[in-house]
């Protein structure tokens, strides 16, 4: 039966302490927990010991939707410190090297809404686990020895005096008890960044129109390579997950509903058609179902976005040794405004506007864990999307603000 939450609901369940735990197993041990078949359980998740992690990294500035500049990094970030069920902080620093002795360091505090868990088959043919989230937070310049220009430091710091990124890191379990770790960071162009319906709102050249900033980790990735190699067809799994309000409590999964994804034009945000890397919109409804009950929530157009729908960039692919992960995959970001078109199940404080944020990877072969994992169903890649809400930072909350949160994970065949 389709349970219905009500305050006395919440009220009982601060008796109990939903927060993840860092499990005795290996890294590789199977179902995270999150999905009990019911549709308003309460759940905790069930996750490894994440470790600090530092890196080499590379800074790419783009230009009217094509490759400006890359920069040598290094990246450090702690290990997550969670807060809720699923929501942690992490600390986390990169400097970027210019050459000629030109560093600009940067320190921040990130957001981080753990998303899932998947299968991942290696072209190695080796399978393994990987564990997700998706960050988003500021940082500010710790440190600078010189005078940038606008493609080695966004120049809306000089308004606001921080710079806000969203992105995500992977943890690929190796096998043995460690992990082969991915990251991206974005700070999406001008007119999103700073549009008028954004938290940090500007205009003129200090809104940079022009340009979008990543931090890419590991090194070794090729910028502006794979387009027009965007997912789409049929999405075919994975799932959808909300918390409460105000507790901050996870409910259980649903699962997705089939629906479809497709690409219908390209441009460049806010200043038109240009550029090698256009960022594509695709027409899709994200819906989830349980119990009978369907929960959908459909793109609208907002801001500087023309058509309604999920918009994308193709930003490269990395280039690390077989084996290694995420291998040579390609790396895609992902930013909608969706609005519900049924009742929210569980969570009615979720029928408003959301701003998604989100990535996927393309050029594996991935397979749920959830809810059974005893059969490896294949697909071509993961995107993962979430709204950007925090206690603390409502940047880029479109619509009404709210504290409670979602995260949607699907696969496209």
């Amino acid at each position: 039966m389709i349970q219905r939450l009500h305050f006395a609901a919440f009220a009982g369940a601060l008796f109990f302490l939903l927060s993840p735990h860092a499990s005795a197993q290996s890294c590789s041990f199977g179902d995270d927990a999150l999905f009990t078949g019911d549709c308003c359980d309460f759940v905790s998740p069930d996750l490894p010991d994440f470790p600090d992690w530092q890196s080499n990294a590379q800074w790419i500035s783009i230009q009217e939707c094509a490759p400006e500049l890359r920069a040598r990094a290094r990246l450090s970030l702690s290990k997550p410190d969670f807060v809720t069920c699923d929501s942690a902080r992490y600390e986390s620093k990169y400097d970027v090297n210019f050459g000629f002795g030109r560093t600009v360091v940067w320190r921040g505090e990130l957001n981080a809404k753990y998303a899932r868990t998947f299968r991942h088959q290696k072209t190695t043919n080796e399978t393994v686990q990987v564990w997700r989230f998706l960050i988003n937070g500021d940082y500010k310049i710790d440190s600078i020895n010189f005078s940038p220009n606008d493609a080695q430091v966004p120049p809306s710091v000089a308004l606001f005096d921080q710079v806000h990124f969203v992105g995500h890191v992977d943890y690929a379990c190796d096998g043995q008890g460690g992990y082969d770790i991915a990251l991206s960071l974005q700070h999406l162009p001008g007119c999103i960044a700073h549009g008028a319906l954004s938290d940090r709102p500007a205009t003129g050249p200090l809104s940079h129109p022009d340009r979008s900033y990543y931090l890419v980790a590991p090194r070794a990735f090729n910028v502006g390579v794979a387009q027009g190699t965007e997912p789409q067809g049929n999405i075919l799994g994975d799932g959808t997950r909300f918390t409460t309000t105000p507790f901050e409590k996870c409910f259980s999964e649903q699962n997705s509903r089939q629906t479809s994804l497709q690409s219908v034009l390209g441009s460049c945000p806010c200043i038109g058609p240009a550029g090698t890397m256009p960022w594509v919109i695709q027409e899709t409804l994200l819906a989830s179902f349980c119990g009978g009950q369907t929960t959908a929530f459909s793109p609208v157009a907002v801001g500087p976005v023309v058509s309604p729908g999920l918009n994308l960039q193709v930003v490269g692919n990395w280039a690390l040794p077989a084996g290694q992960y995420p291998e040579e995959q390609t790396l895609i970001h992902y930013q909608a405004v969706v609005e519900p078109v049924t009742p929210v199940l569980c969570n009615p404080e979720l029928e408003t506007e959301h701003w998604l944020y989100g990535v996927g990877l393309r050029g594996g072969r991935y397979g749920s864990l959830n809810p059974s994992p005893t059969t490896f169903q294949s697909f071509d890649n993961a995107i993962d999307l979430v709204n950007a809400v925090s206690r603390d930072d409502q940047s880029f909350q479109w619509g009404q603000p709210s504290w409670a949160s979602i995260h949607i994970g699907i696969f496209v065949d």
